[in-house]
């Protein structure tokens, strides 16, 4: 492996890989074994490391060494990239004690997969409790009567999250089987392959983020994101499946394929009225008109969010831009949270052009709710954003996303902590100091293509102490700039419940601290 393969894994572990690279990322890992294990290297780092980043979730970069070596790079991207870990998390848990084996019993025999988490009671082929086993070696069967199991691939970093009732059999380190229950598999590139079979069909991921589910009547699978292929059954061509969509197999072999739903089943929260009772943070919605024409250079090109950068460079003063869209009824901001699948028709924005997507722009004068330093939290499918006296200062979109590529804005990936639709989990933005007076807040969410989207913005404050859940995550409240009136928290929990028992991702609801509109907004 040459010094420019080295340049590409440190690219992709630091979130900063353009797609046009990703093809070839994805050659590198299955033709050269020792990329493979210097990503892995790059990726497990030493326990100090880990301790280092279970008590903060962000590690401070190394100095910056005068002409460092390969190595002492290898060296830099470890210190600096311990929230980043996509598959660190496959071999540690934060805010949890890793399991350890008493001095006086041997360390067991590396399996192809590791227990890195377990919830409930189980048990391994037949008769050993689940609770003591830690390596999982082909051939192992799971069984599980209630709670999960969380496991971790360590040839191919595949990620699997399995629930009870469950019966799996690890077959390989390339392929499962599932009899019942349900499991959600993280797949990155070097696991592109790697196969879930159930009593009904096989279904290979082609590099993704799905769900499969297994029980008496048949089985299921959902894409949450990228592509994965079901086989004929009969020796037909396979059906390619895409994000979002979902496909039931009956017992004969019989396969359905339905209609997108919601990511994960998480509720879609109502549009709230406008009223003119108490001053509220002030949005609409963007879109372009059906005549609109734009030839996109490339299949997947973020249309809008390209169209929008000047009104983001500019501090979101010049308005040219918004020339040519259109602009559906007056909103009001109710937080940013759960799915958006029915948003531009409940706002009024239909008929428009949805193949280029569609944006929601909330601006006014805000105050903290005290002075101090805050962060931002969330991430978006497609676009999420949020901007201070006119200065970027949280960026949480996915990596299609224009915003992504164009606003150079501190960012942090967490891969540990549950998000709504994020394979890299929750984005966090740098501190902000903010103080007693009034501050401009303008901030963006949509979809580059189509209606349905999902979003979650939450905020830190420093020195805050905060409930965990029992993964370690703390509860940061949800971002809102009102109190939520008794039916508009309900709706919250609806939500929170629902990401709790689904992606098992959580946050809070805040009886305070909400952020005032200012009276001139």
């Amino acid at each position: 492996m040459n010094r420019q393969d080295f340049e590409l894994l440190q690219r992709y572990l630091n979130g900063n890989l353009p797609p046009s690279e990703m093809e070839a990322l994805e050659t590198l890992l299955r033709t050269d074994p020792d990329a493979r294990r210097t990503l892995r290297s790059l990726a497990t780092v030493d326990e100090k490391l880990r301790e280092r980043a279970a008590a903060s979730e962000i590690v401070p970069e190394a100095p910056p060494v005068p002409h460092p070596s390969w190595w002492n790079q290898a060296i830099l991207v470890l210190g600096g990239m311990a929230a980043m870990l996509v598959f660190g998390l496959c071999f540690w848990n934060p805010g949890k004690p890793q399991r350890q084996v008493p001095p006086h019993q041997p360390l067991p025999e590396q399996g192809i997969a590791r227990v890195i988490r377990m919830e409930g009671s189980g048990s391994v082929n037949g008769s050993v409790p689940l609770a003591g086993v830690s390596e999982l070696h082909p051939g192992t069967d799971i069984v599980l009567e209630e709670g999960l199991v969380e496991l971790a691939y360590r040839e191919t970093g595949v990620h699997v999250i399995a629930t009870a009732p469950l019966d799996v059999h690890l077959e390989t380190d390339m392929h499962l089987m599932l009899k019942r229950g349900e499991v959600k598999l993280v797949v990155p590139p070097q696991g592109i392959g790697f196969v879930v079979e159930t009593l009904e069909r096989k279904i290979t991921d082609l590099g993704t983020s799905f769900v499969v589910s297994a029980k008496e009547t048949g089985s299921e699978v959902l894409v949450l994101d990228g592509q994965i292929n079901v086989d004929g059954r009969d020796g037909s061509q396979g059906k390619l499946m895409v994000e979002g969509e979902i496909a039931a197999f009956g017992k004969e072999g019989q396969m359905k394929l339905r209609s997108k739903r919601p990511a994960q089943g998480i509720p879609e929260l109502p549009i709230p009225d406008v009223g003119a009772n108490r001053p509220f943070l002030k949005g609409k919605v963007l879109g372009f008109p059906l005549d609109y024409q734009y030839k996109r250079t490339f299949r997947a090109e973020d249309v809008i969010g390209q169209h929008v950068m000047p009104l983001v460079h500019s501090g979101f003063r010049d308005l040219s831009c918004l020339s040519v869209m259109k602009e559906g009824n007056p909103l009001r901001f109710n937080g940013i949270l759960g799915t958006y699948n029915h948003f531009p028709n409940s706002a009024g924005l239909a008929p428009f052009a949805s193949q280029y997507g569609w944006l929601a722009w909330y601006s006014g004068k805000v105050v903290a709710p005290e002075p101090g330093r805050y962060r931002f939290w969330g991430y978006a499918d497609n676009h999420l954003m949020l901007s201070i006296d006119g200065k970027t200062v949280f960026e949480g979109s996915r990596y299609d996303s224009a915003f992504r590529q164009g606003l150079k804005v501190g960012r942090q990936n967490h891969p540990a902590l549950p998000c709504l639709n994020a394979q890299a989990g929750f984005a966090s933005g740098n501190w902000v100091e903010l103080g007693e007076k009034p501050f401009q807040l303008d901030i963006l969410f949509g979809e580059t293509a189509g209606h349905l989207t999902s979003a979650l913005l939450l905020v830190e404050k420093e020195g805050a102490n905060y409930e965990k859940t029992f993964w370690g995550q703390p509860k940061w409240p949800l971002f809102l700039t009102e109190q939520p009136s008794p039916e508009t928290r309900q709706q919250f929990e609806s939500v929170l419940k629902s990401m709790e028992a689904k992606l098992m991702g959580s946050f809070s609801i805040p009886e305070s601290g909400v952020w005032r509109v200012a009276n001139d907004s």
